[in-house]
């Protein structure tokens, strides 16, 4: 039923009243544009857009002749923006910005490119002179360590004198030595186990393969130095200790080692020469005296220190000089050669 205007439904049981409990509410307002002044027709024509979208097809029609006519105006005092609607003239404009940037990147390049010439060429320099200052300091710290090197025994101390040579070791010079080293081979050598001794275990020489720390001190050259310093001037296991900076159980692993290993090398030498050798170096005494001589032979014992192996000492032991000795049976040849 009609009620103040309006048509109210009610409800099955509903009883009428005149009051209204409903309010209406206030209708939204429309939005309201503004005009803003555009400095580009392309702003303009986005209002434009804007406007045709929510006002009516008169006012849009005006608001599009407003737009032109703007566009008019603001082309006569910039003819610029009349350029911009054709689409070739733009393309244009767009391909010089490319190319005015294109040219700013590579000047740039090379700019950036001669920096780092330069940076180069000044960090070659440093490294020249720092190169320079090392090669200086290394000749001084050499300088002031070659009186202390002079003062070591070594082979590189002694080998530039033969008559000093020949004194330690009994060869001529240091050629004899290096080839007397050669054939025993140095490769192998440098691979003598030092404790390969018959009472060693298994266990042991493994603990003893893979122990860490340097596995050699002395270079195979002075230790072969050391071996025949020890044949022939004698020197006790204790100086060549001092000398070489070893401990003195060390000093005694690497002779006995040593001799072993030469004694293997050096008997598969044929030490005795032919009879036609012997004749053809013998001398004119012999040829007249003694023409069939070919070999002088003698037994000769040296003195040493008694083992403490009870086995060494029976086997060592001399009846005839009442010591323990070595007793070696020495063949010459008349020209000389032991």
């Amino acid at each position: 039923m009609p009620l103040g205007g309006q048509r109210i439904r009610l409800k099955p049981g509903s009883v009428p009243t005149k009051f209204i409990f409903t309010v209406k509410k206030p209708e939204r307002k429309k939005p309201c544009y503004r005009e803003t002044s555009t400095s580009t027709g392309a702003r303009t024509r986005r209002k434009v857009v804007r406007k045709f979208n929510f006002d009516s097809n008169i006012e849009n029609l005006e608001t599009v002749s407003d737009a032109k006519s703007e566009q008019l105006v603001c082309s006569e005092g910039n003819p610029d923006l009349l350029e911009s609607d054709d689409p070739v003239e733009s393309n244009s404009n767009e391909n010089e910005l490319l190319t005015r940037e294109l040219k700013l990147k590579e000047e740039e390049m090379s700019r950036l490119h001669e920096e780092l010439q330069r940076k180069d060429r000044e960090y070659n320099a440093n490294i020249m002179e720092l190169e320079a200052l090392l090669n200086r300091k290394s000749n001084a710290i050499n300088k002031l360590e070659l009186p202390n090197r002079q003062k070591l025994f070594n082979v590189e101390t002694v080998k530039n004198n033969n008559k000093l040579f020949r004194c330690y070791t009994g060869f001529e010079n240091f050629e004899i030595f290096s080839m007397v080293l050669d054939f025993l081979g140095r490769e192998a050598a440098s691979h003598l186990d030092y404790r390969n001794n018959s009472n060693s275990t298994s266990d042991s020489r493994k603990y003893y393969m893979y122990k860490p720390g340097p596995s050699r001190t002395l270079s195979v050259e002075n230790e072969f130095f050391m071996v025949l310093c020890r044949l022939k001037v004698g020197l006790l296991e204790d100086d060549f200790a001092s000398r070489f900076g070893l401990g003195q159980s060390v000093v005694s692993q690497i002779i006995n080692t040593w001799i072993r290993f030469m004694f293997f090398r050096f008997k598969e030498l044929d030490v005795f020469p032919s009879k036609e050798v012997v004749k053809l170096h013998m001398p004119e005494c012999f040829m007249k005296k003694y023409p069939s001589t070919s070999l002088i032979i003698d037994a000769t014992e040296i003195y040493i220190e008694k083992p403490n192996n009870p086995v060494a000492q029976q086997l060592t032991f001399s009846s005839y000089k009442n010591t323990n000795t070595l007793k070696a049976l020495t063949g010459i040849v008349p020209k000389g050669g032991i």
